[in-house]
């Protein structure tokens, strides 16, 4: 396409006030989201602690939005794709702050009907006559329950792999054999002690840590701040439930 001498001569007569509008818009943008916090939290974290305690928030906290994303993929604080993360184990950078909210453990879970037509389980070398149901970014964790229990290995007669700990829950809940939930954040979860049970006991020495993630530059924003007030005291009630 071809510009004549006169629409050269208008695009640069409009491109000033093009610039100052595009401006006032990203302006505007921000404003309108400074009272919205993102929070990009684990499956599992949200369904445990966030969901089940929204409301409480949204009735102390009027003023702020939260948007929750699920996600067990990385996000990149530092360049605003969310305010607040929720995950796994430390970030060694300098310009984020890394507070631990509560460590966790593995929990075997059946489903009472699964128990009761499966061999009986008094030992965790009972296992290997079940089915064990894996998540498929923790394929190793059954090993790492095992081996706490003085276990060299821990194969299970059969094996199930599911794509996330909520998807491994439901086919406990469905009967298909034995999973490692999360405790003590399973104890408040749906379904507890009905339509799944804990089998065995947990490992004890508690070494995985949900971490509150957040860029340091925004961690004294009263919105932050009041956000995080929010995750220890619903993790409280959990703990105190539990």
């Amino acid at each position: 396409m071809r510009i004549t001498n006169a629409g050269a001569e208008y695009l640069i007569s409009v491109q000033s006030a093009l610039e100052v509008l595009q401006s006032a818009t990203r302006r505007f943008q921000r404003r309108s989201d400074d009272h919205v916090i993102r929070i990009s939290a684990l499956p599992f974290f949200a369904s445990a602690v966030l969901l089940p305690n929204l409301s409480r928030f949204e009735s102390e906290n009027p003023q702020i939005e939260l948007r929750i994303e699920t996600s067990s993929s990385y996000v990149d604080i530092l360049n605003g794709e969310a305010d607040i993360a929720i995950r796994f184990g430390r970030e060694h950078v300098g310009d984020l702050i890394c507070k631990p909210l509560i460590s966790i453990t593995g929990q075997p879970i059946a489903s009472p009907d699964y128990l009761a037509s499966s061999p009986p389980i008094a030992t965790a070398k009972d296992l290997d006559s079940h089915t064990l149901i894996h998540v498929r970014a923790n394929r190793n964790a059954w090993q790492t329950w095992a081996e706490a229990h003085d276990m060299q290995a821990l194969s299970g007669q059969s094996s199930l792999t599911f794509d996330s700990i909520l998807g491994a829950i439901d086919a406990v809940k469905s009967g298909l054999g034995i999973a490692l939930s999360m405790a003590p954040l399973i104890e408040t979860y749906p379904g507890y002690g009905q339509s799944f049970v804990p089998v065995l006991g947990p490992v004890e020495d508690r070494n995985a840590v949900y971490n509150f993630i957040c860029h340091r530059n925004k961690y004294q924003d009263r919105k932050i701040q009041r956000t995080l007030e929010w995750l220890e005291s619903s993790i409280g009630f959990q703990k105190n439930t539990s």
